[in-house]
């Protein structure tokens, strides 16, 4: 054993005595924003654009922690930030490690990452590692890693995506023997050290499907139960399901396609319906799940939609309206985000503020409570979760001014209801509310006596508008309603 290897263990036992576990239950009620600290903010505060977005752009940790209030004031009580190890050339994104006992120097120091921490928790902010834990590399044997062959070279079975390499040729990745007792070991005994040692939250394990899933009962058990997101590319529901069986949560790619659908492609609501109903059939804890309507891997939401006219999860610099280029190159999805001047004005980042607020005043309550639909149509859908009710639809920015009856049996007559961010009211008439939808924005509806907005942010100057839309289009917040309201598909 080296002296870095007996280092990091000291390091785990002078830490465990103050590490605390967060439970999935506790993780429920959590609203996650998503972070590449490369990209977020800069330790001396500058705002020049990044030159080369395939490199390292130079946000750090430390730039992060002095940006902590930008988060906390839009409603998020969670960060994931994305891998902390010591990466390769250009891998500014965390998921080229080298060294898995080294920190990247390029975010900072031991210190800063646990002062990150340490203020995130002074502001009741969770933190969620990205464990990139397939694509760790302190083996040099060649019985540590599987037989050398490629996922996209043959059918995708099971087998060969467990046991085969992602990506193509000499890019290919190396892919971890996880049946070979040292290298589980190895990576058990590093995340669990890596967990307490930071007094981390939360845990996303990255590529988790290309692992063999009774791999993971084990390491959680390790965690003492700490909260853990798998990242399971598939849209198929029973098969992603099936890993809520070995970790408590996944990202939820099959309600994000279904999303993208209504919305992007103008499918019916009935479709998106149909498919929700079958998403609480069918995994064991839908509350668990992670929603989203982009991250790093994904093109921006924004931009699918211009171009084609649970606890929730945003992506940095979606609140700023941010697009991309995602189909030329990825890396153009993850613009650095302090060109914006951390706008706290933008109508992105007040809406998703104003909809973080009413999922934060019905507390756990709101995120037990089962979603019930009240319209269905093909561009309209209407539903209530606790006591908010919203009404969106996908007819665009276009859409002529349109009227919605919403029955509403769980409230008394004469109920008056705000819609949030403006100053209408509405009132029951009938066990029904008449809602005007206008140039296609979404309403949200909470009972006045009830209501309580979050407070006005502060006013800031943003510097240019670089990475973000023109012109956003009022409809597409409608998933930023969705996500947020929906709490996990209840």
């Amino acid at each position: 054993m080296t002296v870095k290897h007996l280092t990091h263990l000291l390091l785990l036992l002078l830490s465990t005595a103050a590490f605390a576990q967060r439970t999935p239950q506790e993780w429920k009620s959590r609203r996650i924003y998503q972070v590449f600290p490369d990209r977020f903010a800069r330790s001396d505060g500058s705002g020049s654009p990044c030159q080369n977005l395939r490199d390292n752009c130079g946000g750090t940790w430390d730039g992060l922690t002095k940006n902590l209030d930008y988060i906390a004031d839009m409603g998020f009580n969670a960060i994931w930030i994305s891998p902390i190890t010591d990466n390769t050339q250009g891998g500014y994104h965390g998921y080229w490690p080298r060294d898995i006992y080294k920190l990247n120097e390029n975010f900072g120091t031991e210190k800063e990452l646990k002062d990150l921490v340490k203020a995130a928790h002074s502001k009741d902010i969770y933190i969620m590692l990205d464990c990139p834990v397939q694509l760790t590399n302190p083996f040099n044997r060649s019985e540590l890693f599987h037989e050398l062959c490629i996922i996209q070279e043959g059918p995708e079975t099971q087998g060969r995506v467990e046991l085969c390499r992602l990506g193509s040729g000499d890019l290919s990745l190396p892919d971890l023997n996880t049946e070979n007792p040292d290298v589980v070991k190895t990576l058990y005994d590093w995340t669990d050290t890596t967990v307490k040692s930071y007094t981390l939250d939360g845990i996303r394990i990255d590529a988790a499907k290309h692992i063999r899933k009774d791999f993971y009962p084990p390491l959680l058990q390790r965690l003492n139960n700490t909260f853990s997101v798998g990242e399971i590319y598939n849209s198929d529901p029973v098969y992603v399901a099936d890993y809520q069986r070995y970790i408590h949560s996944a990202q939820h790619y099959p309600l994000y396609d279904a999303i993208r659908a209504s919305f992007n492609q103008k499918s019916p609501f009935r479709y998106l319906e149909t498919n929700r109903t079958l998403f609480l059939r069918t995994f064991p804890d839908p509350k668990l799940m992670v929603t989203f309507v982009d991250n790093h891997d994904t093109a921006r939401f924004l931009q699918t939609g211009l171009e084609e006219e649970q606890p929730p999860l945003t992506t940095k610099g979606t609140e700023q309206a941010y697009t991309s280029l995602y189909n030329q190159d990825a890396h153009y999805s993850r613009n650095s985000l302090w060109q914006s001047g951390y706008d706290r004005s933008h109508p992105m980042y007040r809406w998703i503020k104003l909809v973080n607020g009413v999922r934060a005043l019905g507390g756990q309550g709101f995120v037990e409570s089962n979603h019930t639909t009240l319209v269905v149509r093909d561009d309209v859908l209407a539903f209530q979760k606790g006591d908010a009710i919203a009404i969106v639809t996908n007819g665009g920015s276009q859409m002529a001014a349109t009227e919605v009856s919403i029955p509403v049996t769980s409230f008394a007559e004469g109920t008056v209801f705000t819609s949030i961010g403006s100053p209408n009211t509405v009132s029951v008439s009938g066990q029904a509310v008449k809602v005007t939808l206008e140039n296609g924005e979404p309403v949200v509806l909470y009972p006045v006596e009830r209501y309580t907005a979050p407070p006005t942010s502060p006013t800031t100057n943003p510097t240019n508008n670089a990475g973000r839309a023109a012109s956003a289009a009022p409809w597409l917040w409608v998933v930023a309603v969705y996500f947020s309201l929906h709490a996990l598909l209840a």
